[in-house]
């Protein structure tokens, strides 16, 4: 079985499961979803790896919160431009 055969199988399959709907209407949704998980592994991440100490001062929501947002930032930023260039 060849890549086209696959491709089209894939194509009948996605068409008879979704009836009229096109995958292009899937693809902003499935784009969301990925960039939303990448933002809530990067949250989880920088929380799981910040030290005992750092957790227990009293500062410790506002310096995770303040990276967070410079990484969310930084992240939409990297998308726009990735964004720009394709079109």
């Amino acid at each position: 079985m060849s890549k086209v055969d696959i491709a089209k199988i894939f194509a009948t399959s996605f068409s008879q499961a979704t009836g009229t709907i096109s995958a292009a209407s899937y693809s902003g949704l499935i784009r969301f979803v990925a960039i939303a998980m990448v933002i809530i592994a990067i949250m989880w991440s920088i929380n799981h790896f910040m030290g005992a100490e750092e957790r227990e001062q009293e500062g410790f929501l506002n310096r995770l919160g303040s990276r967070l947002i410079r990484i969310i930032i930084g992240l939409c930023l990297f998308i726009l431009i990735l964004i720009v260039k394709g079109n």
